[in-house]
């Protein structure tokens, strides 16, 4: 198992939020993510699962990947 697979999907981490508090979502860049200092002051750090074979999604594409899923709470 790869190290960002430890990190929570967003789905997983959606049922973890308490539904009247607002949120912040952070996005990185492709490779190296976010900085340590960033990552440190999330309360919540998930990622999105790709399928087998997927490079990457886009920064766009990837928040609205999360925005969508965060809208489901």
């Amino acid at each position: 198992m790869d190290a960002v697979r430890l990190t929570p999907t967003i789905a997983e981490t959606r049922t973890r939020l308490p539904a009247h508090l607002p949120i912040a979502v952070v996005v990185g860049k492709e490779g190296s993510g976010l900085s340590h200092e960033t990552t440190e002051a999330c309360t919540h750090l998930a990622c999105i699962p790709m399928a087998e074979g997927a490079d990457s999604l886009n920064v766009a594409t990837a928040l609205a990947v999360a925005l969508y899923e965060l809208t489901r709470r």
